[in-house]
C-alpha cells in the first residue's frame, strides 16, 4: 500500500485504508498460532518486514533470506513474526505460503502509512 493514511492526524481508529484498489482493513488482523500464542504468554516476539521479500531481492534468494531471518530470531529464543498485508487483511506472522506467494508475486504493495501500524497494533 502506498499513499496517505487517514484524513484526520493522529487517529488511530477503525478506518479502512485505500490505494487504488487495494483496501486494508486495519481493525480485522491474523496472526500465526504461535505468534498468537507467544503474544498470550509475554515471550519476545521480533516483527520482520515482508518488504525485504516483495521488494527486496530476486527470488528466490528472498525466500532464502526471509527463512534464514526467521530461523536467527528462533535461534535467540524468540518467535519470529513477518508482517505483510495478505488478501486486504494484516497478518502478523506470515506462513510459509504467505511468503512465497510475495517472494513470486507480481505488484505486491508496500504498506508504510504510520497511521495504518498504529490501527493494527492495537
Amino acid at each position: 500500500i502506498s499513499g496517505p493514511g487517514p484524513q484526520s492526524a493522529g487517529h488511530c481508529g477503525p478506518r479502512i485504508f485505500q490505494a487504488s484498489a487495494l483496501v486494508v482493513r486495519p481493525r480485522q488482523r491474523i496472526h500465526r498460532e504461535d505468534v498468537g500464542a507467544a503474544i498470550a504468554a509475554h515471550q519476545p516476539v521480533i516483527a520482520l518486514e515482508s518488504t525485504v521479500i516483495a521488494h527486496g531481492l530476486p527470488y528466490p534468494q528472498n525466500v532464502e533470506l526471509a527463512q534464514a531471518m526467521e530461523a536467527e530470531v528462533r535461534s535467540q529464543g524468540a518467535v519470529p513474526a513477518t508482517i505483510g498485508v495478505v488478501a486486504g487483511v494484516p497478518t502478523i506472522g506470515m506462513n510459509e505460503a504467505q511468503i512465497r506467494h510475495f517472494a513470486q508475486a507480481e505488484g505486491i504493495r508496500e504498506a508504510i502509512a504510520a497511521r495504518y501500524c498504529c490501527g493494527c497494533c492495537r
